[in-house]
């Protein structure tokens, strides 16, 4: 599986499509893309995994659920970077897609976090953006139309990863509250 992971949604698909000479290397740590303006893809290990949280971990939410070993004994690829706003942008374009009540997100300013902004879309967030910049004010479902866009588009299997997929990539191997220990 690949799953495209970005700050908002992700994707996943088969490493080994219905043609052979898209077969794609499984070597944990490799690197591939499915088309010119495809997400690049980093191929996760195979393993086990301690996720969750203590109840007394210093920033641990109710909603995390407690500590409990996951396996992850298939294929799996996420991207290595967040979906841009180029990426998005040729979906769109390319799908003539609507996206999910897209009238309001969450929003922020440089000084502090603003809650609901009415007219806040994924083109105008209410803050500047680069084309090479995540892409915000995004759905799930509009994810997942991205990513089934993708899978047409490449002739793999894409889809967001689940909660225990993204952070079993995310963690890396590592225990505690935040990435770096």
């Amino acid at each position: 599986l690949c799953v495209l992971t970005g700050v908002i949604f992700a994707a996943s698909a088969s490493l080994f499509g219905a043609n052979p000479a898209m077969a794609q290397s499984t070597d944990p740590g490799s690197i591939f893309k499915d088309c010119e303006t495809c997400p690049h893809m980093v191929v996760i290990p195979k393993g086990k995994a301690t996720l969750g949280s203590e109840p007394w971990e210093q920033g641990h939410l109710p909603v995390e659920g407690l500590v409990r070993e996951v396996t992850i004994d298939y294929a799996l690829a996420v991207s290595k970077y967040e979906t841009t706003r180029t990426q998005f942008a040729e979906f769109i374009a390319n799908t003539g897609y609507e996206p999910v009540d897209n009238s309001q997100c969450f929003s922020w300013n440089y000084s502090r976090y603003l809650g609901f902004v009415e007219w806040h879309t994924w083109d105008s967030p209410g803050i500047y953006q680069e084309p090479t910049h995540p892409v915000i004010c995004v759905s799930w479902q509009d994810g997942t139309a991205f990513a089934d866009w993708l899978s047409k588009k490449t002739g793999r299997e894409y889809r967001l990863p689940s909660t225990t997929e993204s952070e079993y990539a995310t963690r890396a191997g590592t225990r505690g509250p935040w990435f770096w220990g």
